[in-house]
């Protein structure tokens, strides 16, 4: 029983790296279609790291 949980857990990571894989894929042709996108309203400051905990 217990060889039969690891080869399903095996079966799903390969499925989820699949997947994720293909999503990469994707983004990198819309990127590659329309260019970068850029995130309106947030200001980019040079030499400043935002986000974190102060």
């Amino acid at each position: 029983m217990e060889q039969e949980t690891g080869v399903d857990t095996v079966e799903q990571t390969r499925r989820t790296l699949a997947a994720a894989a293909k999503l990469q894929e994707a983004s990198g042709e819309r990127a590659a279609a329309f260019g970068p996108r850029s995130q309106p309203g947030i200001p980019h400051t040079p030499g400043r790291i935002t986000g974190g905990v102060a």
